[in-house]
């Protein structure tokens, strides 16, 4: 009786390995299978987030919690078995973040608290390795992202600081510290490690991987300067709704409102004429004159050739100087200044040749001062400041004239010309035709 014999047939090394990954085939299976199937487990781990990510994840913990089984039974081990799960381990922590993201953060607590594994199972605390490892850095990004931010972080600061607290405006200063603070969170994660995972907070929330955080912050921090680029070149159109503003305000008699938004379109843009005249302006309208003079000075050093108020801030700077500083000699030399400027409109030809005439009826120059009253009252006859001042002129020259400018100065002294003729002149013009033209 012949007896056929039987040969056991040697399973390719990638079939056991795929086997090895059902539950029975793995408990059956002695400590070169169990390392082939931990690699193979370990393979097939998705590159990306898939639907059954979460499966194969848990596969690859569950055989290797056999092969610590099968080790705990082992006797002995050989060196190349040792090296060969010791490099299959490094490769899965090296995994931990990508799985980690893949699966979600949350996942492997909820697996330890089902499954409740020893204290030695540190393949089921993958969210912990992955806290632990550190992404890839490169120090000179890291530095030059550290200095955008520190950077970006004063510029703003102190821009704020310089063009916005001085004016005092209350959510102004409620904005600084807003900024302040967001401006210290950002700089902060560039040196601190609090800061570093304050900023790491907010970048989870749109969940990027741990590895590109330094590039994150990188960007972060050029997106930052990008935006506070962005503020300072709207600076100036800022300036100019605040200006607006202020205008409106002023017209409706708020003046302290109106001052208060003149500054902040003088702090947005230091280079703002208009801001600089219109709040020249309102100073006169509160009777602040020295602050009115200086900020008249102002818009001569700002103002570029040819701005349109210009002769009009020489000529309201000289009349200040004449009622405010008696100072007859500058107020002539700011004139002249405006005359040489050609303007053309009436309403500051009028008002340069009236300014000129008072200022030489001042130095007591009657023939110059009576040129200039009479250009003035040729410009504008209804207007009462002009024959106010020339019946002053016609009353030291003992002309008989002075009692018709006497009569035009009160009579065109209407409540909409309130503030053009002063009241000692219109007190005096009264008494005069009272007196009929007797001194």
């Amino acid at each position: 009786m012949s007896h056929q014999s039987t040969s056991t047939q040697t399973v390719p090394h990638q079939n056991a390995a795929q086997d090895a990954l059902s539950d029975s085939t793995v408990l059956q299976s002695g400590l070169t299978e169990a390392i082939h199937a931990y690699q193979a487990a370990l393979e097939q781990l998705p590159a990306q987030k898939t639907d059954d990510c979460g499966l194969r994840v848990t596969r690859v913990l569950i055989v290797r919690d056999h092969l610590a089984r099968v080790l705990a039974e082992e006797n002995a081990i050989s060196a190349e078995a040792l090296e060969q799960i010791s490099t299959l381990d490094q490769r899965l922590k090296g995994h931990a973040m990508d799985i980690v993201d893949m699966i979600g953060a949350a996942t492997p607590a909820r697996w330890r608290d089902t499954y409740q594994p020893p204290a030695h199972a540190w393949w089921w605390r993958l969210d912990e390795q992955a806290a632990t490892v550190e992404p890839t850095t490169h120090p000179a990004l890291e530095l030059i992202s550290a200095l955008l931010i520190m950077a970006a972080s004063i510029s703003l600061t102190l821009e704020i600081a310089r063009r916005f607290l001085s004016s005092g405006a209350t959510f102004i200063g409620v904005f600084t510290t807003v900024s302040s603070a967001l401006l210290a969170l950002l700089g902060g994660g560039a040196f601190t490690r609090a800061g570093r995972q304050g900023v790491e907070r907010i970048v989870a929330l749109f969940k990027v991987k741990r590895r590109h955080m330094p590039f994150v912050k990188i960007s972060l921090a050029l997106v930052l300067l990008l935006f506070i680029f962005a503020i300072n070149r709207s600076l100036p159109a800022i300036a100019i709704l605040f200006n607006n503003h202020a205008l409106d305000l002023q017209q409706s008699r708020q003046f302290a409102g109106a001052i208060d938004n003149y500054l902040l379109a003088v702090n947005l843009d230091p280079n703002y004429v208009d801001s600089y005249y219109n709040l020249a302006g309102a100073y006169e309208d509160v009777q602040e004159y020295d602050k009115a003079i200086e900020t008249y000075r102002q818009v001569h050093v700002v103002a570029p050739y040819g701005y349109f108020n210009l002769a009009r801030s020489y000529n309201n700077l000289a009349r200040l100087y004449i009622v405010q500083r008696d100072d007859a000699a500058g107020a002539l030399r700011l004139l002249n200044t405006a005359f040489n400027l050609n303007p053309v409109e009436p309403d500051i030809q009028y008002a340069l040749h009236k300014n000129r005439g008072w200022t030489y009826l001042n130095m007591q120059l009657l023939g110059p001062a009576e040129t200039d009253l009479r250009e003035a009252i040729k410009i504008d006859n209804s207007r009462p400041a002009a024959h106010c001042l020339l019946a002053q002129v016609l009353d030291v020259q003992g002309d008989a004239g002075a009692l018709g400018e006497w009569g035009d100065c009160l009579a065109y002294a209407t409540p909409e010309r309130t503030g053009e003729a002063e009241d000692a002149w219109l007190a005096t013009a009264k008494y005069r035709l009272d007196q009929g033209g007797d001194k």
